[in-house]
């Protein structure tokens, strides 16, 4: 149960259109934060930013609001927005089938299934320009690209894969980043899966979340309880945090005009300055927090 005495919840199911009215609670600069919860089955947002939720929000601002943006998925893993398309996309591992879908955000229509009969899919990035997303199969030690709106996926052939897990997108630059939890390292390589090289290595732990920073020429990681920073070719790798992460910390993202990182953990979200320091709790009492996007 989320402690903070001034959280209400906005919710609708998906299929019903958002309800009219004044628009949801915010800190006024636009910038909203996605996360999947792969337990409950369902995706959340909040544009309320200023504040942690954990803790009573100044009496000058309004009470925070999280909606719910999608409900009843099959354990909703990792997440993507294209936000000029107002779609929201997610890898479910599910039960009886692992699949990749997308939805509406404003919460109109349904659930709409893109590829299906998948191995053990993670990771998901999009490129609207070409149209196209990039995932990761953990089992298969494979990465696929195919259309966002479906159709036939395509092996990019990335050899010597042991469990990719996360990928991220640098387009301007033509290429791609991913992480490897059994090798312990982050390669890249070009967008069509050619001139793979390791960047970072000696890595230990489940290798989880990967955020880049491109105007910076940034990359920022979590290894073996650890948030690190380094230079989009490997040099520099710095640990920024090794503590107070919370339990088993796994996606992250940034939000670079507030200077903040926040990223999952359980039953938490965190965040923290650029820099690694102010590390406080922005949520809490969540059951499995996975994926997470924020949206400038």
């Amino acid at each position: 149960m989320l402690t903070t005495a001034t959280l209400f919840f906005l919710v609708h199911s998906l299929g019903s259109p958002v309800p009219s009215g004044p628009t949801p609670a915010s800190d006024g600069s636009g910038r909203t934060l996605y996360w999947s919860d792969a337990a409950t089955g369902k995706i959340h947002r909040t544009r309320s930013l200023a504040w942690p939720l954990t803790g009573r929000a100044p009496a000058r601002v309004p009470a925070p609001v999280i909606e719910t943006v999608v409900r009843g998925l099959d354990t909703p893993i990792d997440i993507a927005i294209d936000e000029a398309a107002g779609e929201i996309y997610w890898v479910a591992d599910g039960v009886s089938v692992n699949t990749i879908q997308k939805a509406r955000l404003d919460g109109v229509g349904g659930v709409t299934t893109l590829y299906s009969g998948l191995v053990e899919p993670r990771g998901l990035a999009l490129d609207p320009c070409s149209q196209l997303m990039y995932w990761c199969d953990r089992t298969e030690d494979r990465i696929y690209r195919g259309p966002m709106n479906g159709g036939t996926k395509e092996d990019l052939g990335v050899s010597g894969l042991l469990i990719p897990l996360i990928i991220e997108l640098d387009r301007p630059n033509g290429m791609m980043y991913w992480t490897d939890a059994e090798a312990g390292n982050i390669r890249r390589g070009s967008l069509s899966g050619a001139m793979s090289e390791v960047v970072v290595s000696g890595l230990f732990g489940d290798l989880r979340g990967l955020t880049l920073d491109r105007a910076a020429g940034k990359m920022y990681f979590v290894s073996f309880q650890a948030i690190r920073r380094a230079n989009s070719d490997g040099t520099n790798d710095v640990p920024l945090i090794t503590t107070d992460l919370g339990t088993l910390p796994n996606n992250i993202a940034l939000d670079l005009a507030a200077g903040k990182m926040y990223w999952t953990a359980t039953t938490l979200i965190k965040r923290a300055d650029l820099d690694g320091s102010n590390v406080e709790t922005f949520l809490d009492g969540l059951v499995n927090a996975s994926g997470l996007v924020l949206v400038p």
